[in-house]
C-alpha cells in the first residue's frame, strides 16, 4: 500500500458519519481512496454521504491521530496491505464484510499457494483439547499450511505453538492496535517468536492505539475465518467466539470442523451442538480432516520442493555463506553494517548480495536494508 493510499485511508476513516464499511463501500466505487479526493461533490452525494462528511473530504487534512499513527508505521515497519493489493489475503478478499486494509508486524507471505487453516476454540482448554490441537498440528504438518487463530488464551495459543514447533506459517489475528500492550499479557513471548519467525505474524484492522476491547473480538472473528479454506473448532463451550467464527466460517461456504467431547463436559457442548446440527464435520482423526480438505502426498512433496528449490539447485559460496551467517540473527540489515560485520567495503558487499538476490537467498528492502528470503531462514 502506498503511503498516499495509507494517508487517504486513514482520512477517510476519520469522516463523520462512515464507518469503516462504508468507507470500504466508497473506495470501491471510486476505485482508490486518493481518487475519492478527487470525486466531485455531485457525484459523491449519489453515494449517499452527508454534506459535512463531504466537507471533510474536500478538506483532506492530515490530523494529530493520523500523523501520530503514519509515524508508528514508520517506526516500527508496520505493514499496511490494501485490498487490492497482491499481498492481500485472496480468501479474504471474497468476504463481502473483508477490512479494507490491515495493518501487520512480521514477516508474512499471503501470496504463497499454500492451504490456510484456522484454530480456534475455548480459552480453558483441558488436556483433551491441548492433545488434539498438537496431532491435529502435526498430522496437517506434512502439508506446509498456514495456521491462523486469534492469540488468545487457550486453544488459540497452542495452536501458535504448535504451528511453530513443526515449523509452519503462522498469523494472529489481533481485536486490539498494535501499538497498545497485547491482551492477554501471557501470549506476548509467542507473539514475539511468531513477529521475528519468516512467514509469521500478527495481523489487525484496528489502528495502532486501539485498546483490546470485548466488542473488537467477534469482529476481529470475521477476519479468521474468511482468511481460511477452513476451520477447526477443537473446544468450545455452549456460547463464544470460537462458535462465532465457525458460525462465520459456515457463512462464507468454508468447511468447518469440530472435535467431539464428552457429553458431560461444557468445554466440549459447543462442538457436540455443530455436529449434532451438522454444522460441522466431526474429527474422529487427524486424516479426517486431510481427507474432507483433498490434501494429498503431491501436494505436500509439492510444497516442500517449492520451499526448499533454491536451496537444491545451488550451492552457496564461501562469500555467500558468510553473508548467511551474519544476516540469520537478525531480521534485516543495512549495507552498511553488513559491510562493517564482513570487513569488506560496500561496492564489495552490494555485487555478493546481487547474485545472492538472484539466485533467491536474500532479499533487498527499501533503504539499502537486506534479508534472508524465508526459504533460506527455513
Amino acid at each position: 500500500m502506498t503511503t498516499t493510499e495509507l494517508l487517504d485511508t486513514l482520512i477517510l476513516y476519520e469522516a463523520p458519519h462512515l464507518s469503516h464499511r462504508d468507507v470500504a463501500r466508497i473506495v470501491l466505487q471510486a476505485g482508490s481512496a486518493t481518487a475519492v479526493f478527487s470525486t466531485a461533490r455531485a457525484v459523491l452525494r449519489t453515494w449517499g454521504l452527508k454534506d459535512d462528511t463531504i466537507r471533510h473530504i474536500e478538506a483532506h487534512v492530515e490530523s494529530d491521530d493520523i500523523k501520530s499513527q503514519m509515524d508508528f508505521i514508520e517506526k516500527h515497519s508496520i505493514m499496511t496491505i490494501g485490498y487490492k493489493d497482491d499481498e492481500y489475503p485472496r480468501l479474504l478478499r471474497m468476504c463481502e464484510d473483508a477490512p479494507l486494509m490491515l495493518y501487520g508486524r512480521g514477516e508474512m507471505d499471503f501470496t504463497r499457494d499454500v492451504p490456510v487453516i484456522s484454530i480456534v476454540g475455548t480459552r480453558g482448554i483441558t488436556p483433551y483439547g491441548a492433545a488434539a490441537v498438537e496431532d491435529i498440528v502435526a498430522a496437517l504438518s506434512q502439508y506446509k499450511p498456514m495456521i491462523i487463530s486469534g492469540l488468545a488464551a487457550g486453544v488459540d495459543a497452542h495452536a501458535h505453538r504448535a504451528a511453530l514447533k513443526h515449523n509452519l506459517h503462522t498469523v494472529g489475528v489481533l481485536g486490539q492496535g498494535l501499538g497498545t500492550p497485547l491482551f492477554p499479557s501471557e501470549n506476548r513471548e509467542t507473539a514475539k517468536d511468531m513477529c521475528y519467525t519468516a512467514g509469521c505474524g500478527v495481523i489487525t484492522e484496528y489502528n495502532h492505539l486501539m485498546a483490546p476491547l470485548p466488542g473488537l473480538f467477534p469482529a476481529r472473528n470475521r477476519i479468521v475465518a474468511g482468511m481460511s479454506i477452513a476451520t477447526i473448532v477443537i473446544e468450545a463451550k455452549a456460547k463464544g467466539g470460537a462458535l462465532i467464527t465457525a458460525r462465520l466460517a459456515s457463512g462464507y461456504n468454508r468447511e468447518v470442523f469440530a472435535l467431539p467431547g464428552r457429553m458431560n463436559d461444557p468445554c466440549s457442548a459447543g462442538c457436540n451442538t455443530l455436529i449434532r446440527e451438522n454444522k460441522a464435520i466431526i474429527i474422529d482423526s487427524p486424516q479426517t480432516i486431510i481427507d474432507e480438505l483433498s490434501l494429498s502426498m503431491e501436494q505436500a512433496v509439492k510444497r516442500r520442493e517449492e520451499n526448499n528449490q533454491t536451496i537444491l539447485f545451488s550451492e552457496l559460496d564461501a562469500e555467500e555463506q558468510k553473508v548467511v551467517n551474519v544476516l540469520r540473527p537478525h531480521e534485516k540489515l543495512h549495507i552498511d553494517e553488513l559491510s562493517v560485520e564482513l570487513g569488506v567495503a560496500p561496492f564489495e558487499v552490494a555485487g555478493v548480495l546481487l547474485g545472492m538476490e538472484l539466485k533467491g537467498y536474500v532479499e533487498s528492502l527499501p533503504g539499502k536494508y537486506y534479508a534472508l528470503t524465508p526459504s533460506m531462514r527455513a
